[in-house]
C-alpha cells in the first residue's frame, strides 16, 4: 500500500473508474444532443430573421412545423416492416392476437414522454403504432394452422 493503490480489492477500484466513465460519457452525450439542438435553432432563427417578407418567414415556419412527407413515409415503412419481422422471428400468439404488438407501445410511451421537438416524438409514436400494425398484419395474413386432435 505504499503506492497509494487500493491494492485489497482491485474490483472496486475498477468498478469506480467504469461508473466515472459511464457518467462523464453519458454527460458529454447528453451536452453534445443539448448543443446540437440549440445550433439547430439558432439556424432556424436566422433563416426566419433573413426572410424578406413575412410570407416568407411563415413559410418557413409552417416547413419546420409540417415536417418532411419523405421522412413520414420512411418512419412508417420501417414500423411496419420491424414489426412484422419481429412477429415472424417470434411468432407468439394469444389466440390471433400477436404478443410481440405490444413492443409498439412502448414507442408510444416514450414518444410522449420525450422532452424533444413536436416532429421527433410523432416519428416515435407514429413508428411504434406502426410496429403493432406490422405484427398484426403478418399475423393476419399467416395464420395458424388449425389445431388437430389426436394426430396419426
Amino acid at each position: 500500500m505504499a503506492n497509494g493503490n487500493n491494492t485489497k480489492n482491485p474490483d472496486g477500484f475498477l468498478d469506480q473508474v467504469e461508473a466515472g466513465f459511464r457518467k462523464s460519457y453519458a454527460g458529454r452525450l447528453k451536452k453534445a444532443r443539448d448543443d446540437q439542438k440549440k445550433a439547430e435553432n439558432a439556424l432556424d432563427a436566422e433563416r426566419l430573421m433573413r426572410a424578406q417578407t413575412k410570407e416568407e418567414a411563415e413559410k418557413r415556419i409552417a416547413e419546420i412545423k409540417r415536417g418532411n412527407p419523405v421522412d413520414i413515409l420512411t418512419v412508417v415503412a420501417s414500423g411496419v416492416v420491424a414489426g412484422a419481422a419481429t412477429q415472424k422471428m417470434a411468432d407468439v400468439r394469444i389466440g390471433p392476437v400477436p404478443v410481440d404488438g405490444a413492443l409498439g407501445g412502448v414507442g408510444v410511451v416514450l414518444g410522449l414522454a420525450l422532452d424533444e421537438e413536436q416532429s421527433v416524438r410523432t416519428s416515435i409514436v407514429v413508428g411504434g403504432s406502426m410496429f403493432t400494425l406490422g405484427t398484426l398484419a403478418y399475423a393476419y395474413f399467416n395464420p395458424l394452422p388449425p389445431k388437430t386432435e389426436g394426430g396419426p
